[in-house]
């Protein structure tokens, strides 16, 4: 079937940051409203300034039975994305209950393993980075799983 091609809808939610890593947690749902809508085009911040965006587009016109296309956008603060600074960030809520109780393949976009600067956690399905080396972003991620292909680009904001 022909890609369904579904336009963003910009919202900001309330996020409430974990005291001890300033990773975004909270519940992300369609226009703006909590639960486990869509998500589409719906933003995050992090207490430590990482931003997240999703734009989710579905490759079945809405048919849950196949796999589901998520692009998340990760923005970091320039400070953060500093040569020998670290940062983490878990998945959102709407795109973990994609890919938990799978076990999800994490690559960089071509396929290569991930940089040793930078892990995924398979548990908490999240990211963390430290010593990240200059020239590092933008960088591509793939997640694949059954429920959904999820590609992350990682990149630094300038402030």
């Amino acid at each position: 079937p022909t890609p369904t091609v579904i336009p963003p809808a910009i919202a900001t939610l309330p996020v409430l940051p974990d005291a001890n890593s300033g990773t975004v947690t909270g519940s992300i749902g369609a226009a703006g409203t909590s639960g486990s809508g869509d998500g589409v085009g719906v933003g995050l911040v992090s207490a430590n300034g990482i931003s997240i965006s999703i734009d989710r587009n579905s490759t079945s016109g809405g048919d849950l039975s196949e796999a589901q296309v998520v692009m998340l956008t990760v923005s970091l603060p320039g400070a953060i994305a500093t040569a020998g600074s670290g940062f983490s960030f878990e998945l959102p809520p709407s795109v973990k209950a994609l890919v938990e109780n799978d076990l999800p393949v994490v690559s960089l976009s071509d396929g290569s393993r991930l940089p040793d600067w930078i892990r995924f956690n398979p548990v908490t399905l999240s990211f963390e980075a430290q010593a990240v080396p200059d020239g590092a972003f933008p960088l591509q991620v793939f997640i694949s799983a059954r429920k959904a292909k999820v590609l992350i680009v990682i990149s630094e904001r300038k402030e």
